[in-house]
C-alpha cells in the first residue's frame, strides 16, 4: 500500500497498522542534515504519476508493506518517509521493508539544496 501527502506525517496513526502479524518492522526516514559533506538547507521531493504506478507494482511485488512519502519541500530533521513491513519472522519483516525503501529511492526524486 502506498499513500502520498503533502502534510506532516503523524507516526503514531501506524501502530494499528503493525498489529497484522507476530513480526513488525516500523522505518522513519527523516531528512539528513548533513549529505556528501554538504549541510542540506531543504529537500524537495516529488513523485509524478508514471513513477508512483511503477512504485506502486513494486510494492505488490514486495508483499506485506505500508509506505508513506511526504512531497513538497522539506527541512532537515522532518519525516520523510514512514515504511511498516510485516511477516511470520522478523526476517521477512525486515526483508519487506528494506525492499520498499529500495523501491522508493529508485522512483521518487528527492533533490537535495545546499546551504
Amino acid at each position: 500500500m502506498l499513500k502520498i501527502r503533502n502534510t506532516s506525517l503523524k507516526v503514531g496513526e501506524y501502530i494499528q497498522k503493525m498489529l497484522k502479524s507476530p513480526a513488525n518492522v516500523v522505518f522513519v526516514g527523516c531528512v539528513k542534515k548533513y549529505s556528501k559533506g554538504r549541510e542540506v538547507s531543504y529537500v524537495e521531493v516529488d513523485l509524478n504519476p508514471s513513477m508512483r504506478r511503477k512504485l506502486e507494482e513494486k510494492l505488490r511485488e514486495v508483499g506485506d508493506v505500508y509506505l508513506e512519502i511526504r512531497v513538497g519541500v522539506l527541512k532537515p530533521g522532518e519525516p520523510l518517509s514512514i515504511v511498516i513491513g510485516w511477516g511470520e519472522t522478523r526476517e521477512e519483516a525486515f526483508r519487506r521493508c528494506r525492499d520498499a525503501l529500495e523501491s522508493m529511492k529508485h522512483h521518487v526524486k528527492l533533490t537535495e539544496y545546499y546551504t
